[in-house]
């Protein structure tokens, strides 16, 4: 009897000790997953980040050339080594130790419209840079030896990381006045005197400067011609190609829009149907302002944190006004179009005037025309200009190129 329950327990015993090594196998290779997926993970952040730098610089880089209306196969070819060279910055392994040199097997990279689809092929076989690229996709690779989970036969884990960013064109210079126009004569019209434009001056056809002892600290761009006439003017010619600048779209302020969203969440979104007209005695608070039709201010000493966006005109008068962006760094923007090409010429869609004035923010009429009229002086405009046409009759004003009220036109969307 003794003897049987002897072989029994040993059987039994066996039969543990088996289990009991199965157990252990099994734990070691949870373990290893579990050791080897917190690595797999720390690697993928890495080449996460190192995807969001390399689109986003990409990014900068094509819309820095694109504002130049530079777009061949020498221009990708610098997209692609700005992509290489920040991927390379945060830590993914150059594939033929050359850095720098545009070739990493690691990464590789698309141009993307603005809703984040490839354009053309993968970058650095186009040819140049595709009609309608907007942005960067930015795909980096790696691969790590496993520690545990080499023992169930997976020896190298190799990951992969993408981002793509966008850009709006625009703000990669100092420009205090963008003049838009390639078929406007006189597309900056500089009649006034004793201004200064802090920033650079750019005009995609040609100026006229009849006003005198006015300062343009930064170049006078020019892509036909320039034309002074006043005296003791300071101003550094530059001739350049034409470019573009289109830093808003109106939907993201008409209701539902990104910047309507905001705003409204903030209980700062003001929507207008038909015209807005702020006379003397009437105050309006901070927030955005968007109106189907045309607006109208004629107060004195109004301050306070607004972007109008109007449909139509935006007419603003009175003395000792004090406002600055709320939203985007914008503070006017008139999308009204004339029929006729020769109002969008000379017929303001923006007009200023008033004595004393500091206005804090983009100035912004993509189809007609902006007009500072001979009523300013003593004036300040922070931020830029960016116009079809530019009309500048103002005396003893500042316009300054304001970094402070450029929003972020570089960004990721995934």
């Amino acid at each position: 009897m003794f003897k049987r329950w002897s072989k029994s327990l040993s059987r039994e015993e066996g039969q543990s000790l088996v289990i009991i090594a199965f157990a252990l196998i099994g734990l070691l290779a949870f373990l290893g997953l579990v050791i080897d997926g917190g690595l797999a993970f720390a690697l993928r952040r890495q080449l996460q980040n190192a995807s969001d730098s390399a689109s986003l610089a990409g990014t900068r880089e094509l819309c820095a050339r694109q504002l130049r209306s530079l777009t061949g196969s020498a221009d990708e070819q610098a997209v692609l080594r700005e992509v290489h060279e920040f991927a390379e910055k945060n830590s993914v392994q150059d594939s033929n130790a050359a850095p720098n040199d545009g070739i990493n097997s690691n990464v590789t990279a698309y141009f993307v419209n603005r809703q984040g689809n490839r354009v053309g092929t993968e970058m650095g076989t186009n040819g140049g840079i595709p009609s309608g690229a907007r942005g960067v996709q930015a795909i980096t690779r790696g691969s790590r030896p496993t520690l545990l989970a080499t023992f169930i036969g997976q020896r190298i884990q190799a990951v992969a990381a993408s981002a793509i960013a966008i850009c709006r064109p625009g703000f990669v210079e100092n420009f205090a006045m963008w003049a838009d126009s390639q078929n406007c004569q006189n597309a900056i019209n500089w009649a006034g005197s004793n201004n200064i434009a802090e920033g650079t001056v750019h005009t995609n056809k040609d100026l006229n400067m009849a006003g005198s002892n006015n300062i343009i600290t930064q170049d006078l761009e020019y892509v036909e011609s320039y034309h002074i006439s006043g005296q003791n003017n300071v101003y550094n010619p530059v001739q350049v190609s034409a470019g573009s600048l289109d830093p808003y779209t109106l939907s993201d302020y008409a209701p539902g829009g990104p910047a309507a969203q905001i705003a409204q969440a903030e209980g700062r979104y003001y929507f207008y149907q038909g015209d807005l007209h702020i006379r003397p005695n009437d105050t309006f608070g901070d927030g955005l302002y968007y109106v189907t039709g045309n607006v109208s201010i004629r107060s004195n000493n109004p301050s306070g944190r607004v972007t109008i966006v109007a449909q139509g005109t935006i007419d603003i008068s009175g003395s000792d006004h004090n406002l600055s962006t709320y939203i985007d760094g914008l503070l006017l923007f008139s999308n009204y179009q004339f029929e006729q090409e020769g109002q969008q010429c000379n017929s303001p869609v923006i007009n200023m005037s008033g004595g004393q004035n500091i206005w804090q923010g983009i100035i912004y009429a993509p189809h007609g025309q902006v007009n500072l009229s001979a009523s300013i002086n003593d004036g300040s405009i922070r931020g830029s200009i960016i116009a079809n046409t530019i009309n500048l009759a103002a005396s003893d004003t500042t316009i300054s190129f304001g970094p402070e009220f450029v929003p972020n036109f570089f960004h990721l969307i995934q």
